[in-house]
C-alpha cells in the first residue's frame, strides 16, 4: 500500500511526460530517497490513523509536504511530514468530527443568517490551501468566501497546539468595490467586528474546545510562499502582512522565531475602556460571540469519555498529551542508514569538497592517514556520521556550590503563562521570594535553550507541575552539575498514579486511554524523585510526596489571593533565608577566548590574572567567554570552572568570531551583569563578543576598564597588517589609506568612529606597552585616561637550567606566516655559509596531526627540526633547550608574550623593532634589536655575530631578568588599578543627583 501510493503520488503530483514533468518527477523521486526514512514513517503513520481506505479519500496530494513547503518556510520535509501526520492521529483519535477527507466535505459550525443573510461558520479543506493548513475556518456569504482561516492541529512537547498558515479574504475575482461593501456589511452586522477578527475569535473558540494549549500564527516573513520553492518574484507579490494581522489581535513573539503566540482567551475590553454610547454594541457583539462558541462547542462535542478525557487534559497538561501521541514507526536499520548516508552524500560541504579542503591545508597523504584511522576507531558508522558533528572541548564541571557565586539568584520553571496571573501559585511563589531579598526568573518549560541559559546563573531551581520529559531530565541533571539545588513543585496530587486512578471516575475511558493517563502520572512522579528536594501545596500533598520517596518536602500553603498576608509563605523562609547584605566585590572579565582555548596573549594575560585574584580572595572574578557550537548552542550558555574561576561560555557561531559587533550578545550580557552583579567589569579582546558590551555596563551603572592587547579597537584588520600582508606603517590611523586596504570600505567607516564612541565610555584604559599607550594616543583618545600595565610572564620554575646541547640552538615560535618573519628568517639563515647550528621551529599543528609547515619549508644549511607547540606549564622545557630566540616580527605589536619568556629564562633575544615587542631588551646586553626591515641583511648579521661567539650565548645569564614583569606582579598592579576606578566611580556616584543603576540595588 506504502509502495503503491508513493507511486501514485508521483504520477499525480508532477503529471505529464514533457521534458519538464519528466524532470520534476525525478526530482520529486530524489526528494523522496532522501526522505525515504520520515517518508515511510509518515505513510505508516498516516495507514495507521486512516485506515487505507481513509488514506485512499484523503488523496496522495499531501504526500508532497516531502517537497513543497508548507505552513513555515522554515519547516524541513521531516517537520512538514510530522505535523501532517500528527494533525490526521489527533482527529481520527479524538476529534473525529473534524475528519474531513474529501477535498469537498464540509462541516457547518454555526448558521450565522440570524445576524447577516445567507452567512455560515464553515469547515472545509479546499485544494488551494493544502500548503497552508489541512482546514480551513471560513466566514460564508452564500457560495462566497468571505475570510479564511487555515490551519493545523499537531501535537508537540507544548501539547496540541494550532497552527495558523494562512489568512485570507475575498478572492480577486471579486471588484474591489463590492468586497469592501460586503466588509462594511457583515462589520455592522458582527456589531463592528470585522469579519477576519470575527474568525480569530471562531478559531480561539475551537482551540478551546480542542483543547489546545497554544496557537501559533505563522510570521509574515515565514510564510510558506516566501520559500526558494516558488522563486523571488512570488515572495514579493503577497500583500496582506500578515505580521501587522497577529499584532492587532494580540499576538505576541512565541519561542518559535517564525510564529507568533495568539492567546487562546476571547479579546474583551473592560467596562471603563468603552465610550457609554457604544456599550449597548458591544453587549450585543458579546451575546453574537457566545452564541457562536456555544454552537461551536456543539459541534466539536464528543462522546462522554472523550468530553471526560478532555478534563485529564487540561490536569495533566503535557504529560498526557505526549502519551497520546501515536509512537511513529521508524524504517529498519539498513534503510535508515542508507538514507543518512545518501543525505551525508548531498549536504554541502559534500564529502568531496571537505576531501579537497583537508587536501590542500595538510597534503594528500596526512589527510589519507587521518581518514583510515577515523575508519579504524569509528567504523563504518563514520559514514553517516553528521558533517557538522564537531568534538567538543573538555570543560570542568564546577566544584563551587552555585549558592557561593548567585546567592540570590532563583529560577521557576513552569507554564510562564501562568505567572501573569496574580492568583496563580507561580506568581504567589516569585512574589514571595522577591520579598525574602531573591531575584525569581520565571522561564516556560517549553523553551528549553531559555532554561539551559537560566540554570547557569542561579543558586536553585524550582520545577513547578513539570513531567519528566527527556528536556526536563537533562535541566535537572544539568543542575545537578552546576550544584544547583533542585526542588518539584505541585499543588494537585499528579505525581502517584495509584492514587490517581483510585481518586477519579475512569469508567468511560478506554483501557488505552487509561494506560496513557496512569503514564502521564508516572512522569510527574518521576520529575519528584528526580529532583533534590520538594515543595508541597497542602499537607495531603506533602505526605503523599514523602510517601511517593520525596527527599525533604517542605509545606508551602497556597495563599487564598494575591494580597494574603505575607507571614502565610513563611515556611519558604526555611529553604530560601534572607540573604546576607556583604559579599566579597566582583570583577567580571571577557575575552573572546578562555581556557581550554588558550588561543594568544590576551587569553594567557587573562587567564592568568583571574587565577591569582582568586588565590588571592580579595575579589570574586568571574568570566565571560565564547564556545564552539559543539559545546552550547549558539547563544546559549555553559558554565564551568578553571582555577576554581567560574566562566560563563556562550555558544559563537563561526561566522561571528570576528565581528565588531554582535547584536546577539547584548540580552545574554546584561541577564548575566544583572546575575553575576560586577562591582567592575574587565574587557580584553572582544572580537565576536561585540564592543557593545561596554554600552550595556555603561547603561547598567558599572565601572569597566578596557586593555588595549592589540589595534583591534582602531583598525579595520585588527593587527595593521594590510591586504597584502604587509605592515601598514601608519601612526595616526587614516580611514582614506584604509579605504585602500579593508574589504568594505563603507563599513569601515562606520566602524572606526563607532569603536572609538564605545571605547572613550571606558573609566579607563590599559596599555600593556609604553607603545601601545602612545598608539592610542596618538589616534585621539585622553592620555589621562590611558595607563600602561605591562603584560606578565609566569615565572621560571625554581628548576630551572638551560640544558646545555653540543650547537648554538635557535628557536622560532612565530608561524609560518610572512608577517611574522620566517620568510625573512629562511633567507637570512640561507644566505649563511655555515651549517653549525641548529633552528628549532614550533609547529603548533602537529598536535592535531596536522603540519603547518611542510618539511622542506625551511631550506637553510643547518639542521630544521620541528617541534609541537607549548603550553605555559611546559614552556620551560622549550626555552632550556634554546640558546637564542629569533622574533623577526614585520609589524609593530603592542607586547611580545614569548620575548619576554626567553629574557627571564637566560635565553638571548634577536628581534626587529616592532614596537613593545623591545621595550625589555637591552641591545647588546640581553638581546640584539634589528631595523623593522624586509631586507635580511640585518638578520643575517646578527645571525652571523652570534655564530661568530657561540660560547657567549651558549653560556648567556639575562642581568636584566629580574626586571621582567610577572604575572603575579601584575595581578598585584591590576587589583590597585581596580581599587582606583572603583573608589573615582564611588566619588562620581556620590556627587551625582541621579538615581543608582539596577545593577547597584542588586549588590
Amino acid at each position: 500500500m506504502i509502495y503503491r501510493s508513493i507511486l501514485k503520488s508521483v504520477l499525480t503530483l508532477q503529471p505529464g511526460y514533457s521534458l519538464r514533468a519528466l524532470n520534476n518527477k525525478f526530482k520529486l523521486v530524489l526528494v523522496m530517497t532522501r526522505q525515504w526514512s520520515d517518508l515511510r514513517s509518515f505513510m505508516t503513520r498516516m495507514s495507521n490513523a486512516l485506515g487505507s481506505d481513509g488514506f485512499e479519500k484523503l488523496g496522495e496530494d499531501c504526500i508532497g509536504v516531502v517537497q513543497w513547503p508548507y505552513i513555515s518556510k522554515c519547516w524541513n520535509a521531516p517537520a512538514r511530514l510530522a505535523a501532517v501526520a500528527s494533525h490526521y492521529e489527533a482527529i481520527s483519535d479524538q476529534f473525529p468530527a473534524l475528519l474531513l477527507l474529501g477535498r469537498d466535505e464540509r462541516l457547518t459550525l454555526c448558521d450565522l443568517s440570524s445576524y447577516s443573510s445567507a452567512c455560515t461558520l464553515v469547515l472545509d479543506r479546499p485544494i488551494w490551501f493544502k500548503r497552508e493548513g489541512e482546514l480551513v475556518l471560513n466566514v460564508f456569504q452564500g457560495d462566497l468566501r468571505v475570510a479564511s482561516i487555515a490551519f493545523t492541529l499537531s501535537r508537540t512537547s507544548d501539547g496540541l497546539c494550532l497552527f495558523i498558515g494562512a489568512v485570507q479574504g475575498i478572492h480577486k475575482g471579486i471588484d474591489s468595490e463590492r468586497s469592501l461593501s460586503i466588509y462594511r456589511d457583515l462589520t455592522k452586522d458582527f456589531e463592528g467586528l470585522r469579519p477576519r477578527s470575527f474568525l480569530i475569535e471562531a478559531i480561539k473558540c475551537v482551540a478551546r474546545t480542542l483543547g489546545a494549549t497554544r496557537i501559533y500564527a505563522v510570521g509574515d516573513a515565514y510564510r510558506h510562499h516566501r520559500h526558494p520553492y516558488f522563486g523571488a518574484e512570488k515572495a514579493q507579490d503577497l500583500a496582506a502582512n500578515y505580521d501587522v494581522i497577529w499584532l492587532e489581535n494580540g499576538a505576541t513573539p512565541s519561542a518559535r522565531e517564525d510564529f507568533f503566540n495568539i492567546p487562546l482567551a476571547q479579546s474583551m475590553r473592560a467596562a471603563d475602556d468603552i465610550a457609554a454610547k457604544k456599550r449597548a454594541m458591544y453587549r450585543r457583539r458579546q451575546a453574537l460571540l457566545d452564541d457562536v462558541f456555544a454552537h461551536i462547542e456543539s459541534a466539536l462535542a464528543g462522546t462522554d469519555g472523550q468530553r471526560q478525557l478532555q478534563l485529564h487534559r487540561q490536569r495533566l497538561g503535557a504529560a498526557l498529551a505526549v502519551q497520546e501521541v501515536h509512537s511513529a514507526p521508524t524504517g529498519s536499520p539498513l534503510t535508515a542508514r542508507a538514507a543518512a548516508l545518501l543525505r551525508h552524500l548531498v549536504t554541502e560541504p559534500r564529502v568531496d569538497q571537505r576531501f579537497r579542503a583537508y587536501v590542500q591545508k595538510a597534503g594528500l597523504y596526512p589527510t589519507l592517514r587521518k581518514v583510515w584511522q577515523e575508519l579504524l576507531k569509528q567504523g563504518p558508522g563514520l559514514l553517516w556520521k553528521a558533517p557538522d558533528a564537531k568534538k567538543s572541548l573538555p570543560l570542568g564541571n564546577p566544584d563551587v556550590p552555585a549558592s557561593d557565586l548567585f546567592a540570590n539568584e532563583v529560577v521557576l520553571v513552569g507554564e510562564a503563562d501562568l505567572s501573569q496571573h496574580p492568583k496563580s501559585r507561580v506568581a504567589q511563589i516569585q512574589q514571595a521570594l522577591e520579598g525574602l531579598g531573591y531575584r525569581c526568573r520565571v522561564v516556560d518549560w517549553r523553551d528549553h535553550g531559555a532554561c539551559l541559559n537560566a540554570l547557569q546563573m542561579c543558586c536553585a531551581v524550582i520545577f513547578f507541575r513539570v513531567p519528566a520529559f527527556a528536556d526536563v531530565l537533562q535541566l535537572i541533571e544539568e543542575a545537578r552539575r552546576l550544584k544547583v539545588t533542585s526542588y518539584w513543585d505541585a499543588d494537585d496530587l499528579i505525581f502517584d498514579p495509584q492514587a490517581y486512578r483510585q481518586g477519579n471516575d475512569l469508567t468511560a475511558l478506554s483501557a488505552d486511554a487509561i494506560a496513557n493517563l496512569l503514564a502521564a502520572v508516572a512522569l510527574y512522579q518521576q520529575a519528584l524523585l528526580s529532583c533534590d528536594r520538594a515543595i508541597a501545596a497542602t499537607a495531603t500533598l506533602a505526605l503523599a510526596m514523602t510517601e511517593a520517596g520525596a527527599r525533604h518536602v517542605t509545606l508551602v500553603e497556597q495563599t487564598p489571593d494575591a494580597e494574603s498576608d505575607s507571614r502565610n509563605w513563611q515556611p519558604l523562609s526555611r529553604i530560601f533565608p534572607a540573604q546576607a547584605k556583604t559579599r566579597a566585590r566582583r570583577v567580571l572579565s571577557a575575552n573572546i577566548f578562555f581556557a581550554p582555548r588558550s588561543y594568544g596573549g590576551a587569553t594567557i594575560i587573562a587567564e592568568q590574572m583571574t587565577r591569582l585574584m582568586a588565590q588571592a580572595a580579595q575579589l570574586q572574578p568571574f568570566v565571560f567567554t565564547s564556545l564552539p557550537v559543539a559545546n552550547a548552542a549558539p547563544y546559549g550558555l555553559f558554565r564551568y570552572e578553571v582555577n576554581k574561576v567560574a566562566v560563563i561560555g556562550m555558544g559563537l557561531p563561526d561566522e561571528r568570531s570576528e565581528h565588531f559587533e554582535n547584536p546577539a550578545t547584548i540580552a545574554i550580557f546584561e541577564a548575566m551583569l544583572s546575575s553575576v552583579a560586577p562591582d567592575l567589569v574587565h574587557l580584553h579582546s572582544v572580537q565576536g563578543l561585540g564592543a557593545q558590551l561596554a554600552e550595556s555596563c555603561r547603561k547598567a551603572g558599572i565601572p569597566f576598564v578596557v586593555t588595549l592587547h592589540d589595534t583591534w579597537w582602531i583598525c579595520g584588520r585588527q593587527f595593521m597588517i594590510n591586504n597584502h600582508g604587509q605592515y601598514c606603517g601608519q601612526t595616526r590611523i587614516s580611514t582614506e589609506v584604509c579605504a585602500k586596504c579593508v574589504d568594505d570600505p563603507v563599513l569601515n567607516d562606520y566602524r572606526q568612529p563607532w569603536l572609538a564612541n564605545m571605547l572613550k565610555k571606558a573609566d579607563l584604559l590599559l596599555a600593556p606597552s609604553k607603545f601601545a599607550r602612545d598608539l592610542y594616543i596618538a589616534n585621539g583618545f585622553d592620555a589621562t585616561k590611558i595607563r600602561v600595565n605591562n603584560n606578565g610572564i609566569l615565572a621560571p620554575a625554581a628548576n630551572y637550567r638551560k640544558q646545555p646541547g653540543k650547537t648554538l640552538r635557535f628557536g622560532y615560535v612565530g608561524g609560518n606566516v610572512s608577517i611574522k618573519g620566517v620568510t625573512l628568517l629562511a633567507r637570512a639563515f640561507a644566505s649563511l655559509n655555515r651549517s653549525d647550528y641548529e633552528l628549532k621551529v614550533v609547529d603548533s599543528q602537529l598536535h592535531l596531526g596536522l603540519r603547518s609547515f611542510k618539511p622542506d619549508s625551511i631550506k637553510i644549511p643547518g639542521t630544521v627540526t620541528f617541534i609541537p607547540g607549548y603550553a605555559q606549564a611546559n614552556m620551560d622545557a622549550f626555552y632550556s633547550g634554546i640558546d637564542v630566540l629569533l622574533f623577526p616580527t614585520q609589524l609593530k605589536e603592542t607586547f611580545g608574550l614569548s620575548v619576554r619568556e626567553a629574557l627571564a629564562r637566560d635565553v638571548w633575544v634577536i628581534s626587529t623593532q616592532g614596537g613593545g615587542t623591545v621595550e625589555d631588551i637591552v641591545d647588546g646586553v640581553n638581546g640584539t634589536i634589528i631595523p623593522l626591515s624586509t631586507d635580511e641583511k640585518y638578520l643575517r648579521q646578527a645571525l652571523s655575530d652570534v655564530l661568530e661567539n657561540q660560547q657567549r650565548f651558549l653560556e648567556h645569564r639575562n642581568p636584566f631578568k629580574a626586571s621582567i614583569k610577572l604575572c603575579s606582579d601584575q595581578a598585584l598592579e591590576l587589583q590597585g588599578i581596580y581599587e582606583d576606578v572603583l573608589k573615582q566611580a564611588s566619588l562620581s556616584q556620590a556627587s551625582s543627583a541621579g538615581q543608582p543603576s539596577v545593577i547597584a540595588s542588586l549588590r
